[in-house]
């Protein structure tokens, strides 16, 4: 048995936190809670989606009766899903700008990427568990106390209440929370296992390398309005076809009128609210904790049953004796004894912990024989690193800052909650906010781009709140919501919707006589190029240009610069899929001309490729390998256990919600 006995290698005793932050923390409890998008909701998801962005689904391990969706000994209910779906919904209707509904998601295929998203997860889940891996909840202990937004800017300490406040608002009990953390570190691991960085053959690094220092040989052609048949006036029967065939063009969207009030954090600041005397309150006591280092040691350790023993190794290493030997005679490596940078707090025993840091005793030193509580013990120091202070002057903005925010954020949320509770009497927002001492400000009609009817912008009102306002059904008032960059929240009040309508010809009669024409102009020049094709097809680009009066270019182009001005980029990307004698059509740099293009010749120049560009590649490639290698691995986990799903169950899941 060798020193560690004397030694605590876990955690220090738990520091007591600031009652004045806890009572504070209490008083923000109801605000936090009654906003969805408060101020815990960001860390909550942001602990979610460290561990395992690729599958952010809420840990969900229920077993169904009737499951929707059947994953090996797994089973997700219809309701389960449909909770999944709706956050992903919320989480989209967020990042755009205006609405989004069941509808759309349908056709981007949303349902399908979440149902696939919960199988993989849980396929992964299974997966660890039959592979054995485990999740020491130290582990997870140490993730959340390191977390700065879980940390008292105050105490230093993590923050129980915040994190509390999250658990009680999502309705998860502490067991939950930590089946959920483990789930999601675990998975983490089988990603991290399965792409490691694959490796990458260097004739496959070669080939991409040479393709990029590919250049082409090019002949084209600009058709413009000049080389179209001629245009005619439309007619008035013309003009209201293409307004009742193209009614997106001439839709007015939807307009919406609305109250919101914005608390704004800078609004609640003073810089004044922290004096001097506070500074130093604070830097005192947390003197020892935060602003000094105690000193290290690094020391040589040894326990004996019998004194004479000790005091015989305490003879020798004062007379030079390596403690390698001292261990070695004792059946220990010079590891097992050696206990690097620790303080006197990490020594259990007290007698120990004396005479390994008494003030005599250098590098260099013995102390002992020591009895303690474990036998004799003999203490040889190897080196010492001094204790540091850092001086008021040196922490005082840091501290002031942390004060600042500290309080500022109080004043923001005692705001909220003054707001909230004033609603909670029935009041509306604008007499809500006017009770609280603050202003609300009615806007609309506006549209979701903050246009008038009229097309002049709606200034001054934030692009969260038109999302929340567009996001709300008629007559709805919001709760407390956190702008985007953190600095506020906001409540909106919805009060009147009027539906996107289309908007009758005799209104729109000029604009429908300008979309025509555009949309005769480039018929009439599509047609001009599908002819000038036609030619060159059968005499070359070159000479059928000529007999038309286009103008024609030739050019040598980069694959990298691809630089012809007068013909898009995508056209160009074309030519370079082109085979030698091909030709291409697209739209040329200037609307609504197009462009034909004839691939003339193709050089692989290895001279003109750029060094960098290999390593690069490698890497690019190898990151494209391990997402292959992952999701062929997620696959065959899949496969292994078997994917069931009740498409009536789903069908259900999508009627409801529609």
């Amino acid at each position: 048995m060798h020193g560690g006995c004397y030694v605590a290698r876990g955690d220090g005793a738990e520091s007591t936190a600031n009652n004045q932050q806890r009572n504070g923390a209490s008083n923000m409890l109801k605000s936090v809670r009654s906003a969805l998008k408060g101020a815990v909701a960001w860390i909550f998801v942001g602990l979610l989606v460290l561990s395992f962005a690729a599958f952010g689904v809420p840990e969900i391990r229920n077993f169904a009766r009737n499951p929707a969706l059947q994953v090996g000994d797994i089973g997700f209910s219809a309701n389960e899903i449909r909770t999944e779906l709706n956050r992903e919904i919320s989480n989209r209707r967020a990042q755009a700008d205006g609405g989004y509904s069941l509808q759309q998601a349908v056709a981007e295929g949303v349902p399908n990427q979440v149902i696939q998203q919960i199988a993989s997860r849980a396929a992964l889940d299974q997966q660890a568990k039959a592979l054995g891996l485990a999740m020491p909840r130290d582990l997870l202990r140490d993730l959340l106390a390191r977390d700065e937004r879980l940390v008292d800017p105050e105490t230093g300490e993590f923050n129980a209440t915040t994190l509390q406040a999250i658990l009680s608002f999502y309705n998860m009990t502490p067991q939950q929370f930590e089946r959920m953390m483990r789930s999601e570190m675990l998975r983490n691991q089988l990603v991290s296992s399965t792409a490691q960085g694959a490796p990458v053959s260097q004739t496959m690094i070669d080939a991409f390398v040479l393709r990029e220092a590919e250049t082409r040989d090019i002949t084209y052609a600009i058709i413009d309005e000049d080389l179209a048949e001629a245009g005619a006036e439309p007619t008035d029967e013309e003009l209201q076809a293409y307004h009742a065939s193209n009614p997106a063009e001439f839709t007015a969207p939807e307009f919406r009128t609305f109250t919101f009030a914005a608390l704004r954090t800078e609004d609640f600041e003073d810089k004044d609210a922290v004096s001097e005397e506070r500074l130093r309150e604070v830097y005192d006591s947390n003197l020892e904790r935060l602003y000094q280092t105690p000193e290290t040691r690094t020391l040589y350790q040894a326990r004996f049953d019998a004194e004479a023993d000790a005091q015989a190794a305490a003879a020798d290493l004062k007379a030079g004796k390596p403690f390698e030997e001292v261990a070695a005679s004792r059946g220990l490596s010079l590891e097992s004894v050696t206990f690097e940078d620790i303080t006197s707090a990490d020594i259990i025993d007290p007698n120990v912990r004396d005479a390994a840091f008494a003030e005599d005793l250098g590098p260099g030193g013995v102390a002992g024989p020591v009895q303690g509580l474990f036998g004799f013990a003999v203490v040889q120091v190897v080196e010492t690193t001094p204790a540091t202070t850092q001086a008021f002057d040196e922490v005082r903005d840091d501290i002031r800052t942390a004060l600042l925010e500290s309080e500022t954020r109080k004043l923001l949320y005692d705001a909220v909650e003054a707001l909230d509770n004033a609603r909670d009497t029935g009041a509306g927002l604008a007499e809500a906010a006017t009770a609280a001492g603050k202003e609300a400000t009615r806007v609309g009609p506006v549209d979701a781009f903050s246009f008038s009817p009229g097309g002049a912008i709606i200034p001054d009102v934030p692009g969260d709140v038109l999302r929340e306002a567009f996001a709300l059904e008629e007559g709805a008032e919001s709760v407390a919501r956190e702008f985007e960059d953190g600095g506020g929240y906001f409540f909106v009040a919805l009060e009147e919707v009027t539906p996107a309508a289309l908007r009758p010809f005799e209104e729109v009669a000029a604009e429908a006589k300008r979309a025509w024409e555009r949309a005769d102009r480039e018929r009439r020049i599509a047609a001009a190029a599908a002819k000038l094709r036609a030619a060159a097809n059968d005499g070359g680009l070159a000479a059928a240009a000529a007999l038309a009066g286009a103008k024609v270019e030739s050019r040598t182009v980069d694959r990298g610069e691809l630089g012809a001005p007068e013909i898009s980029r995508a056209l160009l990307e074309d030519a370079f899929l082109a085979d030698i004698g091909e030709l291409v059509e697209g739209a040329a740099a200037t609307a609504p001309a197009r462009a034909l293009v004839e691939v003339r010749a193709v050089t692989h120049d290895a001279s003109r490729a750029n060094p960098a560009q290999g390593q690069a590649l490698r890497q690019y490639l190898s990151y494209q390998l391990d997402q292959e290698l992952f999701e062929a691995y997620v696959a065959a986990v899949r496969d292994d256990l078997g994917v069931k799903t009740d498409q009536r169950a789903i069908d259900a899941i999508l009627s409801e919600d529609g």
